[in-house]
């Protein structure tokens, strides 16, 4: 498989490191967001083949994330993350029903990223 370019975006700059690190490992590119703003402000400048986002983020939040790149690319491919509290399954429920392609409750195994981000990128290339 080609190598395909990842944009990670948390607010947690450990958890974005340790993610890119899982990624890069496996022969992935990488370009890292602080936020949704920042994430779709980069989305229109570099070409990325899958978007890994949290939920919980300051100025601008997951599901609000995922429905701005639904708009600006209905084909984008996106995992949506969360976790820590209480709130995570609804929240993850809800971003798979408003089109994340994926969703990972944290904290999860890198083999449980990794084969997330595998089956993502596989239903597209079909």
């Amino acid at each position: 498989m080609a190598m395909s370019t990842i944009l990670i975006v948390d607010d947690n700059k450990e958890f974005r490191g340790m993610l890119r690190e899982m990624l890069e490992d496996a022969n992935h590119r990488t370009v890292e967001a602080p936020d949704g703003k920042a994430a779709l402000e980069l989305y229109r400048q570099e070409a990325v083949d899958l978007i890994i986002t949290d939920l919980i983020m300051p100025v601008k939040e997951g599901i609000q994330t995922i429905l701005e790149f639904r708009r600006l690319d209905p084909k984008a491919r996106i995992i949506a993350m969360s976790g820590g509290n209480r709130m995570s399954s609804s929240n993850l429920a809800m971003a798979q029903k408003l089109g994340a392609n994926f969703t990972l409750a944290k904290p999860f195994h890198p083999q449980e990223l990794l084969a997330a981000v595998n089956q993502v990128l596989a239903k597209t290339a079909e």
